[in-house]
């Protein structure tokens, strides 16, 4: 019974330790996210600010 324990206790570490692994690589496996972070709804306004900068660093450069 006591090993039964340890075995699922092990198996939960792993399964946290993979998880938060692929959490870190995330960004750089999938350029996606990116996408997708700039789709929340707090994030709009300053996606616009840096796209004006963006376009105005743009302008200076030509």
């Amino acid at each position: 019974m006591a090993n039964k324990h340890a075995a699922s206790k092990k198996q939960k570490k792993t399964a946290v330790h993979v998880s938060s692994t692929r959490q870190t690589l995330l960004p750089y496996t999938e350029p996606q996210s990116a996408v997708n972070a700039l789709q929340l709804p707090a994030i709009p306004g300053m996606a616009l600010r840096v796209m004006r900068q963006l376009e105005a660093y743009i302008r200076q450069a030509q």
